[in-house]
């Protein structure tokens, strides 16, 4: 069975209504679709990719083909000590506590990762 793709908003919405919630936000989440309270960008996705979808889907594994940024893979390769400080930053982070992980902490991370592969901050906003 092929996955359903989502965008880059649709997976972001995720992500913020994932760590906004914490653990069981994906129950949250059900209750709002039933609702009709989870808003513009993850209401649709009741209809489009269904319950069965959400109870199958992680954050963690959603890979770069299901985003709508260009599938051409990057001609880097990253410095591994400062790809480490990215990963590193994230695991720190949730080691205090999923609900005390911020959205700064996330994109304080992603700046480390970017620079890892040597590229401009502005690298995922951009449209090819």
């Amino acid at each position: 069975m092929e996955t359903k793709r989502l965008t880059t908003d649709q997976h972001a919405a995720l992500t913020a209504f994932a760590l906004k919630h914490g653990e069981g936000w994906k129950e949250r989440l059900n209750r709002a679709w039933i609702d009709g309270t989870a808003g513009a960008i993850l209401q649709p996705l009741c209809v489009s990719h269904g319950l069965s979808w959400l109870e199958a889907y992680r954050l963690a594994d959603w890979p770069r083909s299901m985003f709508d940024l260009p599938a051409d893979p990057l001609d880097v390769e990253p410095d591994p000590m400062k790809a480490a400080r990215a990963c590193r930053k994230l695991i720190r982070a949730y080691l205090r506590g999923f609900a005390q992980v911020d959205w700064e902490d996330v994109q304080d991370a992603l700046a480390d990762a970017l620079d890892a592969f040597g590229l401009d901050p502005e690298y995922i906003e951009r449209e090819e």
